[in-house]
């Protein structure tokens, strides 16, 4: 089971520090305007992040087991409109 602690940064702001087990860690804050202070990437980025990354291991992991030489891979994901305090409209 993966463990992962979420700590507040900055009270006066929204950032927070997330720890990861392996001794990762990043820093997640709001953009300046809607409460944070821009020191990392926002959920939303995060979150889409997350997708394409795990969306690619998914293709390199498929074409590796059918013995398909991977040279290079690259794939793009982005998020269109603002909802509410600065969150995506539609995800691709």
């Amino acid at each position: 089971m993966e463990h992962i602690e979420l700590k507040l940064c900055n009270p006066a702001g929204l950032a927070f520090d997330i720890s990861f087990a392996g001794g990762h860690k990043i820093t997640v804050d709001g953009r300046e305007g809607f409460g944070g202070q821009d020191l990392g990437p926002r959920p939303m980025q995060l979150l889409l992040a997350s997708l394409a990354s795990c969306t690619g291991m998914d293709v390199i992991s498929i074409l590796q087991k059918m013995r398909q030489p991977v040279h290079q891979h690259h794939h793009q994901a982005y998020c269109y409109g603002q909802g509410r305090r600065g969150a995506a409209g539609s995800c691709h």
